[in-house]
């Protein structure tokens, strides 16, 4: 299993190495997210819009409820008691919610993703892969906006 995973997340790095553009960045985040890691809903929240009009990304966003995890800069599965804090951000409904910091200072950026399955951004689960996914979409996002 652990193969599997680690062959998507390289196909990801690889297609995110490909990006010229937030746009091109988003539709490949959108694409292997939803297609190879069970994500049905994402996001991502940044104060700078490179690509105005990409329509997930959103840059019109408080980010004080994102506060900690801006500044912890680490990858987090959220309770169910803060699913709502993310729900009205995410392109669709979902049982389970990540945070994945991509920036911080003065222009932070986060990738919110969803599931309809309950369990599969459980809190009591390791984060390592979130980790990578957020380092390598992190490190892109970095090259991309200029951030």
């Amino acid at each position: 299993r652990h193969d599997d995973q680690y062959r998507k997340l390289f196909e990801l790095a690889t297609a995110l190495t490909a990006c010229r553009d937030i746009a091109a960045l988003l539709h490949a985040l959108a694409t292997h997210l939803r297609r190879d890691f069970g994500t049905d809903a994402l996001r991502v929240l940044a104060h700078t819009s490179p690509a105005s009009g990409a329509p997930l990304l959103v840059s019109a966003f408080d980010a004080a409820p994102f506060a900690a995890d801006i500044e912890r800069s680490k990858p987090r599965c959220l309770p169910q008691s803060e699913l709502p804090i993310v729900q009205p951000y995410l392109d669709a409904p979902t049982a389970s919610a990540a945070i994945l910091p991509l920036a911080a200072g003065a222009a932070p950026a986060l990738l919110l993703l969803g599931s309809h399955d309950a369990e599969r951004f459980n809190p009591e689960l390791g984060t390592l892969l979130l980790e990578r996914l957020a380092q390598l979409t992190g490190a892109t996002w970095h090259r991309l906006s200029g951030a």
